[in-house]
Order: C-alpha cells, then sequence, then structure tokens
C-alpha cells in the first residue's frame, strides 16, 4: 500500500487514508445539503406526526394517531428523532438529519468491523459502495425513514454475532446480539425477530453443522433469549399502564403487519409474478454496484472453503433475502441490512479477478460517463431548470474541478476503479442537492398540498377542527381511503400546535374536515375547499347543523 510522508512533519498517511479523507469530505455536503426542501412523503409523515403527538401529549409510551392507538410500530425511532424536533422544531430537516447522521455512522461500523476479518480495503470499499449504491443515494437518504437506522442494527448484530463464534466468546456475544435485537424490535417489531432466527441458525450451522442446538440450547443462548423477552416484557407491561386491555389488538396489528406483504395476503399468482421480477428489481435499486457480479462468474468463482467470513456473509444474505423474495410487497429499503454483506462477496472476487475481460469494459464505461458529466458541469449555469443563481459558476467550477481530478486519477489508477467511482458519485450527489432539488421542490405537487394544509393548520389554531371519521385505530387503512393522509394531518398539526382529532359526533360551534361523502344528506355550511389527499378527491371544511 502506498505512503505519503511529508518530511518536515514526519507524518505518514496512506492511499486508503487518502480516500477516506477524501470520501468523508464529499459526504458531509453530499448527504446534508438542502436535506429538508423536499415536503414528507406518507411514511415520514407518520413517524413525525406520533412524535408531534406524544410531544403534546405528554405521553412517550403510547404512539397515537390523531389522538387515538397507533399500533403499528413500536416507538423507539419517535424517542430517537423527538430531541431533533425539540432542539430545531418540527420540520422536515430535523427528521432527517438523525437518519443521515445514522447512515455515515452505519458506514464507520462496516469498515471498522469487516476490516477484523478480510483486510482494510475491501472493509473501505464495502462503507463507500454502501453508501453510494443507487437506493442509498437517490432515496433512503433524503428521507426521514426508519429503514437505514434498523439496518444499521442488525448489520451490527451479524457482526457480534460472528464474531463471538469466532473468538469463542459465546455468552458475550449472545449477551450483546439479543440487546441490540431488543433495539432492533422496538424500532421494526417481528422482522427484528425473523433476521435474528435466520442469521443465527445459519451462522452456528456454517459453523459447527448439526452441532449448532448444542448451542442454541445451552444456558448462553437462553440467556440472551430471556434477556430480550424480558425488556421487551418491560415496554409492553408499562404500555398496558396506560391502556389495559390493549394487548390483545396490539398484538395482532403488529402480526398483521409482517404478513400483510406475503403470499398470504396476494396469493400464488402474484408471488410468482414477483419471484421472477425481484432479482431485477434488486439490481437495479442497489446499482450500479450489482454489476460487479461479473467478477464472480469466473473460473475462481467458488466460495473459498477457507474465507468462512466470506462464506457467512453469502449465506446470511442469501436466506435472509428469501423471506422478502418471497413477499410480493417487499420493498428495497427491507434489505438494507443485507448489502453491506452482498457486497463483500462482491468486493472480494473483484479484489481477485480484476483483469477479466468484463471488467474492462466496465473500466471504459465509467471513464466515459466521469467525462461526459465533467464536462457537462460547464454547462449547468446555463440551463433554465437549474434555479439556482447564488454562486453559480462558483458550484459549476467546484463540480469540474471535483471530477475532473476524479477522473485523472481513475484513468491513471485503473486498479482503483471502484474507489474513484464512488468518489464521483459522491460529486454527482452534490450537484444533485444543489440543481436539481431546488427545481424539483417548486414543482412538486406535495409542495402545494403541503401549502393547503399549512393553510388549514392557521385556521384550526384559532378554532376547534376535527376530523369528520373513525379514529384511526377503528380504521382499516388497507381496505379503505383514509379521511386525511398522514402528511396533511400532520403539518395541520404542527401549525396548529395541537392534536387534530377524529370525531363523527356532531359539537355545536367546531368545525369539521370531512369528504364528500360525509357531507350529503347532513345539514352544513361549508367554509374551505381543499385537494390535499393523494386520492385527489377535495375535503372540505364545514360546520354541521346541531
Amino acid at each position: 500500500m502506498k505512503r505519503f510522508i511529508f518530511s518536515k512533519l514526519q507524518v505518514q498517511i496512506t492511499e486508503l487514508q487518502v480516500f477516506g479523507i477524501a470520501a468523508i469530505l464529499l459526504a458531509i455536503p453530499a448527504f446534508f445539503i438542502n436535506l429538508g426542501i423536499t415536503p414528507l412523503i406518507e411514511d415520514e409523515a407518520i413517524r413525525s406526526l406520533v412524535a408531534f403527538e406524544m410531544d403534546q401529549s405528554g405521553n412517550y409510551m403510547v404512539p397515537t394517531v390523531g389522538g387515538s392507538l397507533y399500533f403499528n410500530k413500536p416507538p423507539l425511532f419517535n424517542w430517537i428523532i423527538l430531541p431533533f424536533f425539540k432542539i430545531g422544531g418540527f420540520n422536515e430537516l430535523m427528521l432527517r438529519i438523525p437518519v443521515v447522521l445514522s447512515l455515515l455512522l452505519f458506514g464507520l461500523t462496516i469498515f471498522f468491523t469487516v476490516r477484523k476479518h478480510v483486510n482494510d480495503r475491501i472493509a473501505f470499499t464495502t462503507a463507500l459502495l454502501f453508501v453510494t449504491c443507487g437506493r442509498i443515494i437517490t432515496y433512503e437518504s433524503l428521507k426521514g425513514l426508519i429503514d437505514i437506522i434498523f439496518s444499521w442494527v442488525l448489520f451490527s448484530n451479524f457482526m457480534v454475532l460472528y464474531n463471538g463464534i469466532k473468538n469463542g466468546k459465546y455468552f458475550k456475544s449472545f449477551l450483546v446480539s439479543y440487546l441490540l435485537l431488543v433495539i432492533a424490535f422496538m424500532l421494526k417489531g417481528l422482522p427484528a425477530v425473523v433476521f435474528q432466527a435466520i442469521t443465527v441458525l445459519t451462522l452456528y450451522f456454517i459453523h459447527f453443522r448439526w452441532k449448532m442446538f448444542t448451542f442454541l440450547l445451552s444456558p448462553k443462548h437462553l440467556s440472551g433469549l430471556i434477556i430480550f423477552f424480558v425488556l421487551i416484557a418491560v415496554y409492553y407491561l408499562a404500555y398496558l399502564q396506560y391502556n389495559p386491555g390493549s394487548f390483545k389488538e396490539m398484538s395482532a396489528v403488529v402480526f398483521q403487519q409482517s404478513t400483510k406483504r406475503t403470499i398470504v395476503e396476494f396469493g400464488l399468482a402474484t408471488t410468482l409474478k414477483h419471484l421472477f421480477l425481484y432479482p431485477l428489481e434488486f439490481f437495479g435499486h442497489f446499482a450500479p454496484w450489482t454489476l460487479l457480479v461479473i467478477y464472480v462468474f469466473t473460473k475462481r468463482g467458488r466460495l473459498p472453503q477457507s474465507q468462512t467470513f466470506i462464506q457467512s456473509c453469502f449465506w446470511v444474505f442469501l436466506l435472509n433475502l428469501l423471506v422478502y423474495w418471497t413477499s410480493p410487497q417487499s420493498y428495497a429499503r427491507y434489505v438494507l441490512m443485507l448489502i453491506p454483506m452482498f457486497y463483500i462477496v462482491l468486493i472480494f472476487y473483484y479484489e481477485k479477478n480484476q483483469n477479466i475481460a468484463l471488467g474492462k469494459v466496465l473500466y471504459f464505461a465509467f471513464f466515459i460517463i466521469i467525462l461526459i458529466v465533467g464536462l457537462a458541469t460547464l454547462a449547468l449555469p446555463f440551463f433554465k431548470l437549474t434555479n439556482v443563481r447564488e454562486a453559480i459558476w462558483v458550484k459549476a467550477l467546484f463540480l469540474f474541478l471535483s471530477t475532473g481530478i476524479i477522473g485523472y486519477f481513475y484513468f491513471k489508477q485503473p486498479k482503483n476503479m471502484i474507489i474513484y467511482a464512488g468518489l464521483f458519485i459522491l460529486v454527482l450527489r452534490i450537484a444533485f442537492d444543489w440543481f436539481v432539488l431546488t427545481h424539483r421542490v417548486e414543482r412538486m405537487e406535495a409542495a402545494f398540498k403541503k401549502a393547503e394544509a399549512i393553510n388549514v393548520g392557521v385556521f384550526a389554531r384559532k378554532n376547534e377542527l376535527y376530523v369528520y371519521g373513525q379514529p384511526h385505530s377503528h380504521f382499516d387503512e388497507d381496505k379503505h381511503i383514509k379521511q386525511i393522509t398522514f402528511f396533511s394531518r400532520y403539518y395541520i398539526s404542527v401549525q396548529a400546535i395541537k392534536i387534530i382529532r377524529d370525531t363523527t359526533c356532531i359539537i355545536p360551534g367546531a368545525y369539521y374536515l370531512a369528504s364528500p361523502q360525509d357531507i350529503i344528506g347532513k345539514e352544513h355550511e361549508k367554509q374551505h375547499k381543499l385537494k390535499m389527499n393523494h386520492d385527489l378527491k377535495p375535503r372540505f371544511i364545514v360546520q354541521f347543523a346541531p
């Protein structure tokens, strides 16, 4: 490995450390510039709304929506984001900052844990590829969703279990593993348990075959299980102090949330179609690095028996992936915890087989893209769609120089092709933040719906406003269109600085947010007509006659 020596200071820095510094210097602006300018999506709004209602009610044990019980997710993610909201206000940026921080820490976790089992180069490349893969760079890192934090916890759990096997520290690894499982469960519920079961069985079968039952039935493992159940029970016992008798309903919802995307819900025909299409979707979401699979299909493509870590990554990835591969309604973000394991295997073979013919094609393809993008950056100030006029030439020049430097070293050092390509993607993300996001936000339909919801919130701050309909806990959102989206309810609630509740009672002097069918046959007076729901049907603010 190359070392650069600065004689006066006697400082030595390796080539990999240079790459690491460059990645950090590019990643910080790439993931934080304009992070909060786009409105929330529906899933973000749910998490934000639950946190807001916790803050308003002062009850942090019981998640609610519209003041009624919300069973779908445990509350840990709401607890994580709430301090940020308290510091910076209930807005998009404060929701997304903890997720982006978790992404960067996830990348560091990949590097510092994987390097113990392969080498620093593979560990660093895995971390870089993970934070720059298509799904992360274009979507997940722009949103305030549970999945990055959840996946970070589960990947850490995998590494704890593997380290426990390698070092023979079974009791310690099971203890830490099941504490991490408690965190994962409190973030997302039963999917964490499924991952734990598959991962533990897979790792212990790889290393001990049928003797694995000796370990799984041992006091060391059972003590970890007991700790998990005790800690989860502590939370639910505290929960039931506020809502006695709700455990059965809550359990049913949690179980339904974990099975509704499977063959049980969608049937055989839809499942078979998904089985065929899912690999294509997977490779698309996690491109461009999925192209490295060409290095696996070589003469040296068999899993090496001596590399138990590579074997463990491959089988834990594949067997956990089958759960989502056979689930027709499975989203790419559900498998983020598995992607580092997948990339570890790909990079291992990439390092072994860099000189294959298809690899050279891939090298020149990346180089042409870098060249074209580098030249195109100088044209950015002349595009009318770019609404960024402030320091526009400085931004364009920064992108041009960054791309040019990366392109130069990419050409001079083919062996570092993937690393330079990853750094290039971080530069692309900065360009996206500056030019695409600012253009997009002014034309997003969600921006108009947000503005309407805020206007309703201003009205609700001075008037008594309800949503006309059944409480959320009595409403089946999978079968019926919601009276109001989580998106609109969140922005109204935050602007009104109070919980907007659901009711079908007619309260004298109160106003109601109602759909057209709700006001048919009822004497009422319309105040406002709004278009804020995703079904595009208008909603009305009305007063019903007593």
